[in-house]
């Protein structure tokens, strides 16, 4: 079991993995062709909403081939829930799930689809609260 340690000002200090791979996802995020996708669970009553914040590398020519994918994804994979996508600025974009039984299972297969069809690499920030591989969503 690894102990606690704090830094000069009382805060917790995150490992020394946590934080190579941190400043790791920085530096493909600068320096190649990526995207970011924060997960963020902005509701945990009914109707449960999920935050996807989607952010493409200045690398990525191609962002908005996202929507299409999203498009697809909407699509492919079963979901049971209202699904949206915004986009915010050419390089930032915002889906939104709400409710739905296999939202979950949805929002992970999103992102690995994602991956797949632009063939970059995606960096994973956030969590999700309600997603466990026991409950399979």
């Amino acid at each position: 079991m690894s102990k606690l340690e704090f830094d000069k000002e009382g805060k917790i200090k995150l490992p020394r993995i946590i934080v190579e791979e941190q400043k790791e996802n920085e530096r493909i995020f600068k320096e190649e062709s990526s995207i970011r996708i924060t997960r963020n669970q902005i509701s945990n009553t009914t109707p449960i909403k999920c935050k996807l914040i989607i952010e493409a590398s200045k690398r990525l020519k191609n962002p908005e081939r996202i929507i299409s994918i999203f498009n697809k994804a909407k699509g492919k994979f079963r979901h049971m829930a209202e699904l949206s996508i915004e986009q915010i600025d050419n390089k930032k974009y915002v889906v939104l799930i709400v409710s739905g039984m296999f939202r979950c299972s949805w929002c992970e297969n999103f992102r690995k689809f994602l991956k797949e069809e632009m063939k970059i690499k995606v960096i994973n920030k956030g969590s999700c609260s309600d997603f466990t591989k026991a409950r399979k969503y």
